[in-house]
């Protein structure tokens, strides 16, 4: 409703000031300096602004049947917002351009690790593996290919006596040595 309403009254105001002096309320200066210090010039001018003021002022009237005392400072305060609702408008519009843009960069980078695992062979993986002490090759072939949880895990390494107690606590220690075990691998594999 609102849009038919703004449209309606949009061409109602456009071609009142198309008739008249085109300087109503003394604003017209005003509202052109504003646009270019926002640096809106290409999106909208003048009598878009005007008219959205003047459909503001209107729904102000309608809805609280309030009367406006000085319309030349309320002109200007609704132009104001206007032009600083357009603003945001356009820098949301640009942010989600650049969220796109970095999403589009992560995909890249990630087709490009999925590339360079593909490119290790399980000969090197394997070399890679064996530089490991036997509980690192362990946590890793069972994190890895047997898809175990750090719970499992360390309930696991209990039996063999490789720990004290399957608590939290080594979960948490289990997680940081795979982080660990990790990093020793990509060293290994980038030295191969």
């Amino acid at each position: 409703m609102r849009s038919y309403q703004s449209d309606l009254l949009s061409r109602i105001i456009t071609n009142a000031m198309d008739k008249s002096s085109n300087d109503i309320y003394g604003v017209r200066g005003f509202i052109i300096k504003r646009i270019q210090q926002f640096n809106l010039n290409a999106e909208i001018n003048y009598t878009t602004v005007l008219a959205e003021a003047y459909y503001r002022i209107y729904a102000q009237i309608i809805n609280k049947d309030k009367e406006i005392q000085n319309m030349e400072s309320y002109i200007r305060k609704v132009a104001i917002n206007f032009l600083i609702e357009t603003l945001r408008k356009r820098q949301r519009e640009w942010n989600c351009g650049q969220r796109l843009a970095r999403m589009s960069l992560k995909e890249h980078l990630n087709a490009e690790y999925e590339k360079l695992d593909k490119a290790f062979t399980k000969s090197q993986i394997a070399k890679a593996l064996k530089k490991l002490e036997k509980r690192q090759r362990t946590l890793f072939r069972l994190r890895v290919y047997a898809d175990w949880s750090y719970g499992d895990i360390a309930t696991y390494f209990v039996r063999l006596g490789w720990e004290q107690s399957s608590n939290s606590t080594t979960h948490n220690k289990l997680s940081k040595q795979y982080s660990r075990i990790l990093e020793k691998l990509r060293d290994s594999l980038s030295e191969l």
